[in-house]
């Protein structure tokens, strides 16, 4: 009897996990968008949540994103200072895991119609950063990001494909007297 509950157990494990797994599968949706918020706190608990998708026949792209900012001093000079980059920590093993959190907060500012309300804060950091002479202080940052997609290696001849795309300017903010 122990055993048969057991297996039952199993076996709806599986099930359920089955069609978990379609319904992350099917195409994007407001009926699959619904049912993945559904499910996926469960699969998230018990570390069941994958991206499937990634195994199929065409892969999608890979976008490596970097932001910089363009900073305009009081006398009109310019300076593009680029944020962070994780491969810029690469010599130093403790160093690179210690920023890799820090490091994906870009990631967040890649949506800035949903995360607008961290753009002020990164664009008074970029201008904080560049506060060298306090004669010619920052007036103006633009935030733009410069994206490289990169495409899977297809299976006819094993290349991996980037492409730089255009870059795009998404928050621009005129500094306030005492913001620095």
């Amino acid at each position: 009897m122990m055993h048969t509950v057991k297996f039952a157990i199993l076996n709806v494990f599986i099930v359920l996990y089955c069609i978990g797994a379609f319904v992350m599968c099917t195409p994007p949706s407001v009926c699959h968008d619904a049912m993945v918020a559904a499910i996926k706190p469960t699969f998230n608990y018990f570390g069941l949540y994958q991206y499937f998708w990634m195994y199929a026949p065409n892969p999608p792209k890979v976008n490596t994103i970097q932001i910089a900012a363009d900073i305009a001093f009081a006398d009109g000079s310019h300076k593009e200072w680029q944020y962070p980059r994780l491969q810029d920590y690469k010599s130093n093993f403790y160093l690179h895991q210690s920023k890799h959190r820090y490091y994906q907060w870009k990631y967040y500012l890649y949506d800035p119609k949903r995360n607008f309300q961290l753009l002020p804060d990164a664009a008074l950091y970029a201008a904080r950063m560049n506060n060298d002479d306090p004669k010619n202080p920052p007036v103006r940052v633009v935030l733009c990001q410069n994206t490289v997609e990169t495409a899977y290696p297809m299976m006819d001849d094993g290349i991996i494909r980037t492409v730089t795309l255009p870059r795009e300017i998404f928050f621009t903010y005129d500094i306030k007297a005492g913001e620095l």
